[in-house]
């Protein structure tokens, strides 16, 4: 069984550096995060809409979260922590920690661990479970980030210097 279970924990590992950093099917994070300036960060679509910048700390958050969980921590975590704590900057270096300490995080599991809770008094949650949610939290937040960047809005042409 323990072979199946090695290959389930690298298909984790492989699914969390698609989303982080591999340019495979949806805009990596590093990627976005990198590409993204403190104004795009702080501009809503709408007054009711979350901002880049929300969504980044949202994300990290969470992803910080299951660095934790994966430990055996139990931690409190802020769903939406308050933008305009930290620059923009300091924003973008601290989620860029968490995934890269999440993706670490994984690499250091034995392929049993996956099948514990490693917080069983406060939840009977795996590890596995507790990855694939991180998993398919990222890469849905990847791609609204991804659309909501699409939707920013840039200077038309024709307002552009020329050379």
């Amino acid at each position: 069984m323990e072979k199946h279970e090695t290959k389930l924990l690298a298909a984790l590992a492989t699914m969390n550096q698609n989303i982080v950093s591999q340019d495979v099917w949806i805009t990596p994070l590093r990627e976005i995060l990198a590409s993204l300036d403190a104004e795009e960060a702080a501009w809503q679509p709408a007054p009711d809409e979350r901002s880049i910048g929300e969504i980044v700390l949202h994300l990290g958050a969470w992803t910080d979260w299951a660095v934790h969980f994966l430990q055996g921590e139990d931690t409190e975590v802020t769903d939406w922590p308050p933008v305009g704590a930290q620059s923009w900057l300091a924003t973008r270096d601290q989620v860029e920690v968490s995934l890269t300490a999440f993706a670490d995080g994984i690499a250091a599991l034995t392929p049993e661990s996956l099948f514990e809770s490693p917080t069983p008094n406060v939840t009977q949650t795996t590890r596995l479970m507790g990855i694939t949610s991180i998993l398919v939290h990222n890469a849905y937040h990847a791609g609204q980030l991804t659309k909501l960047r699409e939707r920013y809005p840039k200077a038309p042409l024709s307002d552009l210097p020329m050379p």
